[in-house]
């Protein structure tokens, strides 16, 4: 006990120190998590356009190739780019 009446000062000082380590650590952890979490919402979004554009663009192949026997109007076609190029 005498002990750490002598020594309280660097006794407490090595604590805080140690705990606000812990605490930056932890911070660390936490921001690194998130970090890990938003990339891998960005990629699954990235996908998910990329799938969209493909499908948009296959759907536009097919309309027009059926433009003689099924008619294109301009609204779909304004539409169907219109779509293309918000996924793009």
């Amino acid at each position: 006990m005498v002990w750490i009446r002598k020594n309280w000062n660097p006794l407490l000082t090595t604590a805080i120190s140690i705990f606000a380590l812990a605490i930056s650590a932890l911070g660390w952890w936490q921001q690194h998590n998130a970090t890990q979490v938003y990339r891998n919402n960005t990629r699954q979004v990235i996908k998910n356009s990329t799938k969209l554009a493909v499908y948009d663009i296959d759907l536009l192949i097919y309309k027009v190739s059926y433009a003689k026997t099924v008619p294109l109007s301009k609204e779909q076609l304004a539409y169907q780019t219109d779509s293309l190029n918000q996924n793009l």
